[in-house]
């Protein structure tokens, strides 16, 4: 029988948590049974390298990697960095202008040792820069290769309110900062025929935005038209936090 306690043994199979009792496996959602085999034979069928082992106290239990060793893919190459979760989040922050640990941890609500890693991560790889301005603290900048990512993280933006758009409207509105015209879902401008720059794109509020739906101080700056890459005004943590 299948036990609902996380202090048993636990496999994950990315977004389904099979738990581990008397040697076979259980579909954590519909609890059904999955395999009666042994674990050593029930994990064969993932190459070592995807799956790491961890211990706390006498349980153990297993998680797929954060790497796709097996898959000889760019896009797999590309989401070993910017597919862990918030991690894309952090990236569309430093694009509205946010560059303060502080200002990160209020905005997103990520837990603190979870955001030091991510930024740690992006940093080694190139994508971020971090610049000290005050002994102990330091700003996060977007280098050219994390610039790159602009139009990935546009498509997102465009893809969400495409297909998952409430009633009203869209929650945020891109234009071109040269002509004020709204930018097409290719992120191109239909008046002057050119894909600007993230830095020559204003983001402001749609029909389909909450106002008010958070009260952190990058938010309230964002209740407002904002060009890309640019400081946000005002951004002072509302509440004083230790990095």
């Amino acid at each position: 029988m299948m036990t609902s306690s996380l202090t048993r043994p636990i496999f994950d199979l990315g977004a389904e948590l099979c738990y581990v009792s008397n040697g076979g496996f259980a579909h954590a959602g519909s609890r059904a049974n999955v395999s009666d085999a042994p674990l050593g034979a029930a994990t064969a069928r993932w190459p070592k390298s995807n799956v790491r082992i961890l211990t706390k106290g006498e349980s153990t239990f297993m998680a797929l990697a954060q790497n796709y060793d097996q898959q000889d893919c760019p896009v797999a190459r590309a989401l070993e960095l910017i597919g862990e979760r918030w991690t894309m989040l952090i990236i569309r922050d430093c694009f509205l202008g946010v560059s303060r640990f502080n200002d990160f941890l209020e905005h997103l609500d990520i837990p603190k040792a979870t955001l030091s890693s991510r930024l740690a991560k992006l940093v080694d790889s190139g994508v971020l820069k971090r610049k000290e301005y005050r002994t102990g603290q330091s700003h996060y900048v977007l280098t050219k290769q994390g610039e790159a990512l602009w139009p990935i993280l546009y498509g997102l933006a465009a893809w969400g309110e495409a297909y998952h758009a409430p009633r009203r409207g869209p929650r945020r509105i891109f234009s071109h900062a040269i002509c004020s015209t709204v930018l097409d879902s290719s992120g191109a401008c239909p008046s002057c025929k050119i894909i600007p720059a993230a830095s020559d794109v204003v983001i402001q509020p749609g029909p389909g935005a909450i106002l008010n739906f958070r009260d952190d101080a990058v938010e309230r700056a964002l209740q407002k038209p904002h060009r890309f890459l640019s400081r946000l005004a005002n951004s002072e943590p509302t509440a004083k936090r230790r990095e």
